[in-house]
């Protein structure tokens, strides 16, 4: 795994206590920050309801804003459900930059492992291929 130290801070922190607002602010991040303009990044995603992340990605430009109105991943949208009945909004962390979209990948890879797959709603690439086996479309999962 090639997470910052900021990253490995955060991660730590957040399994020990399961508070994303603990763990970004001990690690130094800063929520809702801009993402930024150019290059691709790697986000989080939080629950304001439950204060935990529910979801890992990487983009460009204003790709974390877009979960909002998203089909797909079932309980990624489940969540983003339950954040709007509750007249809140997603908050979100961006927790690194890249010049790249291979080293974005990677680095969201890496942040998949360190939390797990266990603690987000991500899908995870098992899963995904058994799903694709199965003839599952994405908006079933």
């Amino acid at each position: 795994m090639n997470l910052t130290i900021k990253q490995q801070r955060f991660c730590a922190r957040y399994l020990i206590y399961m508070d994303a607002t603990s763990a970004a602010k001990e690690a130094g991040y800063v929520k809702n920050a801009a993402p930024p303009e150019t290059g691709y990044y790697t986000y989080a995603l939080l629950c304001p309801i439950q204060n935990d992340l529910f979801y890992v990605g990487k983009g460009q430009k204003n790709r974390v804003f877009q979960h909002k109105n998203q089909s797909g991943n079932r309980f990624k949208v489940e969540r983003v459900a339950a954040i709007k009945e509750a007249g809140l909004d997603i908050e979100y962390l961006i927790l690194s930059k890249h010049e790249s979209e291979i080293a974005a990948y990677e680095a969201e890879n890496d942040l998949l492992a360190a939390i797990g797959y266990q603690n987000l709603t991500n899908i995870s690439p098992a899963e995904a291929k058994r799903n694709r086996k199965l003839g599952r479309n994405r908006g079933s999962w």
